[in-house]
């Protein structure tokens, strides 16, 4: 029967009331099978419970299907407790025969005397479950009791092997120390490892000398210990150093490979990565050798200085010989920001002027780029590393492979603090790098303003050309919008405003070609003539017209309005109406009739002045749109073409001289188009086709 509907409430009389259904359930179930009893009226809906035999409490039992319902039975009188307990642990016992009885939660939490009644009651406490969840909690009382319970042996070997590695997952010492003490002979050895290793795992030490001190380890020095030298990879890898030493006391093999997650990686190596350099104190301690690396070549002083353990580091090189501090080793610890590792190297003579092609073995060039990949704390520690690597060196304009002094790494590396270093220390600011480009030239075309009036403020040549195309800073400043750099460059009257480059174009026509009207403005209030084309026979505003810059062309025209007249010289002389035309700029023919026939230019109903596409912009429909063709611009006549339709001279100016499809096909290098230009060899080149990749340094102008 289901009493749940009943719910007795605290009051003796519904307690009672309960007790009388459940009776006249059973009268009715067994009718003619019951006698009629003195104690019970049906039209009386009071009784003495306490007058009920036990014969007709265990009838009311039988009709109870859940454990809630024997328990508010029990609860009605002490003849009831007495008789639905005992009911109680036998039923509980048929429903969690393995895990979650009333039996199993009296073990986990040490109850003997519920273990008792529930033997008493005819529960089988005998069952090893029961021991199980003693050993999970560590009661040995629990153990003892069901001990006592079975005959002699109390446990199998496989029983007693279950139980160690139950009370090792949560290692419970006491307990184990307890069944060692009683079944040792019994226990297998293998199940003592693993309650080794999880002790371990659990830094554990009392634990792990309990199985230590019961044989564990059953070879004797000096031959291979191959418990206690796996014992100590699961130390370290965990890590668990008081437990490490106490292997390495024990006889373990600081230099046997340990094969955890990678082959022939040794204690000492998974130590080296370790914070705490306890661990490799205790192995040079006991003799590990410093020297042996990785498969890929790694030793344990490169593994502490790429795990940024500083500690670890310092010690192998204070108190080791063998280290293995090289060239690879300072690199690593001049990129970690570590300071004092890179004084250990030098004071172990380790050179920071390095020969050969090697591109990764400079690192005064290295140190010079701070700002790159370096978090904000570490910044005064690479300052400190750079100084310290100028002093060592003792030459700070030293060239890398390719023939880069640091300043030009710095610059590269858009390092402000390194760039400030160097010239504090005397940098040379003029000296051309590999690409035949200065400090400043670098900084003109990356546009970095604040490097390039300092290398300015510390003396930095201006007009000084580059190597292979001859522009000035001027030049690239305008080629990349630099308009800061500009101006700082402009501030100086010795400053060329008219400098041509090897093909003969001046900063104003690269202005005006990359369409930056505010940079065109500036440079014709410095006294920038308009007149001065290229070699080709291109002019500024020839070329401002044929790529439809209209502010640009309008500011020219204002400067100069005689330059309507002007015409371009590429091909044969056509005038600017013609080179709108042909180019297809309705705008730019609008805005020379105006200045043709002496209207005021600014009129507005042009209806496109509103803005001026750049080169790194295309225009559709009236609005700029993003991610756009790259585009390069054609160094005879100023066309901007894809760059899948350049053409490249790999003869004239350093092999980067670049045509449009038109300009190819209708003159080679020897003939008008580009004869002019200096510095050309007499034979025909050929002409090669032009990859993203290779115009990435430095950019066309």
């Amino acid at each position: 029967m289901d009493c749940e509907t009943l719910r007795p409430t605290n009051t003796w009389r519904c307690r009672q009331r309960s007790v009388v259904l459940i009776l006249a359930k059973v009268f009715q179930n067994t009718a003619g099978k019951v006698p009629s009893l003195p104690f019970f009226d049906p039209a009386v809906t009071t009784m003495s419970i306490t007058r009920l035999p036990t014969e007709i409490c265990c009838l009311i039992l039988d009709y109870v299907q859940s454990e809630n319902d024997i328990i508010r039975l029990a609860l009605t009188n002490r003849l009831f407790s007495q008789i639905a307990t005992p009911c109680y642990y036998r039923r509980n016992a048929r429903q969690h025969p393995k895990s979650g009885g009333i039996i199993h939660k009296a073990a986990a939490r040490g109850r003997v005397d519920i273990l008792k009644r529930a033997a008493d009651s005819g529960v089988d406490v005998k069952n090893f479950e029961v021991a199980l969840e003693a050993a999970r909690s560590g009661k040995t009382n629990v153990l003892d009791f069901v001990a006592e319970s079975r005959e002699t042996p109390p446990f199998t070997t496989t029983e007693l092997n279950a139980l160690v590695v139950a009370a090792s997952g949560r290692p419970q010492t006491d307990f184990l120390r307890h069944l060692l003490n009683k079944f040792r002979s019994s226990i297998g050895i293998r199940s003592l490892r693993l309650c080794l290793f999880r002790a371990i795992a659990h830094a554990d030490k009392p634990c792990a000398e309990l199985m230590l001190d019961n044989g564990v380890e059953s070879a004797s020095p000096p031959a291979p210990r191959p418990v206690l030298d796996g014992a100590l990879g699961i130390a370290v890898s965990y890590p668990s150093l008081e437990i490490f030493e106490m292997l390495l006391e024990r006889g373990a093999n600081p230099d046997r490979p340990i094969i955890v997650d990678a082959p022939g990686r040794l204690t000492i190596h998974y130590a080296a990565e370790r914070p705490c350099s306890g661990f490799m104190k205790a192995l040079l301690k006991y003799g590990a050798d410093a020297s042996i690396p990785t498969l890929d070549g790694s030793t344990p002083l490169l593994l502490a200085i790429r795990a940024s353990c500083q500690d670890t580091a310092c010690l192998l090189m204070r108190e080791t010989t063998n280290h293995g501090a090289n060239m690879e080793t300072l690199l690593e610890a001049i990129g970690a920001g570590t300071e004092e590792i890179v004084k250990l190297h030098l004071e172990a003579g380790i050179g920071v002027i390095a020969s050969g092609s090697d591109p990764t073995g400079y690192p005064l060039h290295a140190a010079a780029q701070i700002e790159r990949l370096c978090a904000p704390l570490l910044l005064e520690s690479r300052v400190a590393i750079l100084e310290a690597l100028i002093v060592s060196s003792g030459d700070v304009n030293q060239r890398n492979h390719v023939g880069d002094s640091p300043l030009h790494a710095a610059v590269q590396a858009e390092s402000r603090k390194g760039a400030d270093v160097l010239l504090r220390h005397g940098a040379d600011v003029n000296r051309l790098g590999s690409k035949g480009m200065s400090p400043l030239h670098i900084a003109a075309l990356r546009g970095l303003g604040e490097i390039a009036v300092a290398l300015i403020k510390y003396g930095a040549n201006i007009t000084l050309e580059s190597q292979h195309v001859k522009v000035t800073a001027l030049h690239l400043a305008c080629a990349t919008g630099g308009t800061i750099i500009a101006e700082e460059l402009l501030r100086f009257p010795e400053n060329k405003v008219d400098a041509q480059d090897l093909t003969g174009r001046t900063a104003l026509f690269v202005a005006a070609r990359e369409g930056d009207d505010e940079l065109v403005q500036r440079l014709l209030s410095r006294g920038a003539n308009p007149r001065i084309g290229s070699y080709s026979g291109a002019t500024p505003i020839s070329a401002a017209v044929r790529l439809g810059h209209v502010k640009v062309v309008e500011a020219l025209l204002r400067a100069d309005p005689g330059l309507i007249d002007t015409t371009d010289e590429v091909y044969a002389s056509r005038t600017l109406f013609e080179c709108a035309q042909l180019s297809d700029q309705p705008y730019v023919s609008r805005l020379l009739e105006r200045f043709a026939t002496n209207r005021d230019p600014s009129e507005p109903p042009v209806g496109a002045l509103e803005f001026v596409p750049a080169d790194h912009e295309y225009v559709l429909a009236g609005k700029r749109v993003s991610g756009a063709p790259i585009l390069r611009h054609c160094d005879v006549c100023a066309s901007r073409v894809r760059i899948s339709a350049v053409t490249r001279c790999s003869s004239c100016c350093g092999g980067n001289f670049l045509m449009c499809g038109e300009c190819s096909s209708r003159a080679g290098c020897l003939d008008a188009s580009h004869r002019s230009v200096p510095d050309i060899r007499e034979r025909q080149p050929p002409l090669l086709p032009i990859t993203p990749e290779e115009m990435g340094y430095p950019l066309p102008i």
